[in-house]
């Protein structure tokens, strides 16, 4: 949060020291005038310093308030998908229908893998972002995968741009999908690690709206960091895809080249 450093009241504390000047240059030979600004001047000086210490306050609650409501509806929605995880388990259980069962532990256990793994990207607010995305929107549905011992490396900052640009890219898909469409919004991002750099494979199936408009938001967003290396509409199925959804309605390879050896 950048702090304020302006408030209206401190504006008219500072506007006010025109009346002080004046009279100071009407009887410039009186001392009274110019003992008078000065301590009017600091008279303003400390409205200023307060209201803007107020402000900052203010500011700083209302956003603190906006965070722990987000943080709340996200434990919410992980403890709501947990009880129907933990429902469906319990119902097997009981039916004693053991293979079934045991197909629900192995999708809770493959779940927090996936989980573990995108908490190790490399980047906390890129982490933060996949995994609390179900609180951010209702209209897309992501589905993360990354590959194997894979993490952002390099410099700190570099790792900020490539974590800022995969948010950009979803949050361009995101903008643009449509609301109330037949089939679930659904977009899968796979993490990976080519001979260039960082490999980003995308897939999406559902519906978008101004197709061109994402591209060049895409390209807004890479920012220079990365390239879109192949666009391909309703191009085959990305990596490991289930078929559930069916074939993708486009796919995408977004290449984040390996920045180290010109370091």
């Amino acid at each position: 949060m950048q702090a304020k450093r302006f408030t209206p009241w401190s504006a008219a504390a500072a506007g006010s020291l025109v009346l002080p000047a004046a009279m100071a240059a009407v009887w410039p030979d009186a001392r009274w005038p110019t003992v008078l600004f000065a301590v009017w001047a600091l008279a303003a000086a400390i409205v200023h310093t307060e209201t803007v210490r107020r402000e900052n306050r203010r500011r700083f609650d209302r956003q603190t308030e906006e965070q722990q409501r987000f943080w709340l509806r996200a434990l919410g929605q992980l403890r709501h998908d947990w009880m129907n995880d933990l429902q469906i388990l319990y119902g097997y259980l009981r039916l004693q229908k053991l293979h079934k069962a045991m197909e629900t532990v192995d999708r809770i256990r493959e779940r927090m893998e996936r989980e573990s793994r995108i908490s190790r990207l490399g980047s906390n607010g890129l982490a933060i972002f996949l995994l609390s995305f179900r609180t951010l929107s209702d209209t897309l549905r992501l589905d993360v995968r990354v590959d194997d011992h894979f993490s952002l490396e390099g410099p700190e900052a570099e790792r900020d741009r490539v974590a800022r640009a995969v948010i950009g890219l979803v949050n361009a898909v995101r903008f643009r999908v449509s609301r109330g469409a037949e089939t679930e919004n659904t977009l899968r991002l796979e993490f990976g690690r080519s001979e260039e750099g960082v490999e980003l494979r995308m897939g999406f199936t559902g519906q978008t709206a101004d197709e061109e408009g994402l591209r060049r938001e895409w390209e807004k967003a890479l920012d220079g960091i990365g390239r879109l290396g192949a666009f391909h509409r309703n191009g085959g199925k990305i990596s490991g895809e289930s078929g559930d959804d069916g074939p993708p309605v486009w796919t995408a390879v977004v290449t984040f080249p390996d920045r180290r050896g010109a370091e």
